[in-house]
């Protein structure tokens, strides 16, 4: 790569990777750990040493602007210009599989829309956890304030499920990570 490149590369993806970084708030670290991608490759692209792929940006991009990428991975993609590396099967499958990981993991953020389902399905799941539980202690089918505790738990949980919606499902790879009810 020649230093026209690499000074060109700094100036326009490095420029807006680092302000769009910044702006969000994210660390190098936790970002590239977000985007399924190694802590140095995410300075070699800001730097301009790093010649990026489609995909890569892509996967930034579903990182920093979670709720719309589109808008910013255009302007990725654009201020990578003819830098730009064509994708290849590997990579593709390479990043899939790291964005999975980090989702996993938890590093990697979720649309807001789907987060706050998410959400109220695993609060709906712990109502309906803590109810059981008490229906498990000794004498709870004797003692009515247990029995109506049991009813108001269980009604929370169920309009809790209701306002989430149906399941989520993850898919990732030949895994399935469910939030709610299937069915």
């Amino acid at each position: 790569m020649s230093p026209a490149e690499r000074a060109q590369l700094r100036a326009t993806l490095g420029a807006l990777l680092t302000a769009e970084r910044l702006a969000g708030g994210w660390s190098v670290r936790r970002l590239a750990r977000a985007a399924g991608l190694d802590r140095r490759t995410l300075q070699r692209l800001a730097a301009g040493t790093m010649r990026p792929r489609e995909v890569t940006l892509h996967a930034l991009a579903s990182v920093l602007a979670v709720n719309d990428p589109g808008p910013l991975a255009a302007r990725l993609l654009t201020a990578a210009g003819p830098s730009l590396r064509p994708n290849t099967d590997g990579a593709v499958r390479r990043r899939r599989h790291r964005a999975g990981l980090a989702l996993v993991a938890g590093h990697r953020p979720l649309p807001s829309d789907l987060a706050e389902r998410v959400r109220l399905h695993r609060t709906a799941s712990a109502a309906r956890a803590e109810a059981y539980g008490l229906l498990h202690r000794p004498g709870a089918l004797d003692d009515p304030a247990v029995l109506d505790a049991i009813g108001q738990l269980l009604d929370e949980s169920r309009q809790l499920h209701e306002q989430a919606g149906p399941a989520v499902v993850f898919r990732i790879g030949r895994h399935q990570i469910h939030a709610g009810w299937a069915g």
